[in-house]
């Protein structure tokens, strides 16, 4: 069974009561997601305390690199 909840304009439009989401603090640097896997309360300000490591070489257009997934079967 597959649960969703969709967020349109920040506004909830499908819930399920029995679902459960984290919500983790993160941002975007350098084309990288940055998370850290904590919902204590003292982490939600985290980023304005403590920046993830700034990459110049991955702003530059001349530097090249390739991006991978990697699916790990689960279940």
């Amino acid at each position: 069974m597959i649960i969703l909840s969709v967020m349109i304009n920040c506004v909830q439009v499908h819930t399920f009561q029995r679902a459960c989401v984290a919500v983790y603090p993160s941002v975007v640097q350098n084309g990288i997601v940055w998370f850290w896997p904590s919902t204590d309360p003292q982490y939600k300000d985290i980023i304005t305390k403590k920046k993830p490591p700034y990459i110049p070489e991955l702003d530059d257009p001349s530097f090249t690199y390739k991006i991978f997934q990697r699916d790990i079967a689960y279940g």
